[in-house]
């Protein structure tokens, strides 16, 4: 599910189908206490492909050969914690097959590692990371509130969150 916190408080939805449509998680946020109103957009077909429109390029990098074929070093060399995640599905922009999809196996720091070798023979790679879905989650009308009230106003605070937990 999805945990929205705001300002202390935490609320999280019931478990969500990776492909839910947006109308249904729309009510699925809606049902908190916290929150009054969301408008979902999702973008992408489902498929990880450079047409879904799901992507987005992981940008401040660029990525050199890392200590076996499987791995790559990030450039400046700093910790990929916020930006790469186990589990995300990338694509080395130049790389010769267009249909090759790597998985991030681990990350350490700055090295990454992929489920495969890779072979293309570039200096240096940019990435792009794909979903089979991206939501785009608006908050409308009143927003959320801390005391569970219809008071009027939306009012973004510190602490305000919204994240996705581990099914329970």
């Amino acid at each position: 599910g999805l945990e929205v916190s705001y300002i202390g408080s935490s609320k999280v939805t019931s478990c969500m189908p990776w492909n839910i449509d947006e109308i249904a998680m729309e009510r699925q946020l809606e049902i908190l206490p916290n929150v009054d109103s969301a408008r979902v957009r999702r973008i992408g077909d489902g498929r990880l492909s450079i047409d879904s429109g799901a992507s987005d390029e992981v940008k401040g990098y660029a990525f050199i050969g890392g200590d076996s074929s499987d791995t790559l070093r990030a450039s400046p060399n700093t910790a990929l914690s916020d930006t790469l995640f186990v589990g995300d599905r990338i694509q080395l922009n130049g790389q010769q097959n267009k249909d090759l999809f790597f998985t991030v196996v681990l990350i350490d720091g700055s090295l990454v590692t992929l489920d495969q070798p890779f072979d293309d023979p570039l200096d240096a790679y940019t990435i792009t990371r794909y979903f089979g879905y991206r939501y785009m989650i608006h908050f409308n009308g009143q927003g959320m509130h801390e005391d569970n009230t219809s008071t009027l106003g939306f009012k973004p605070k510190q602490l305000t969150n919204l994240s996705l937990t581990a099914p329970g």
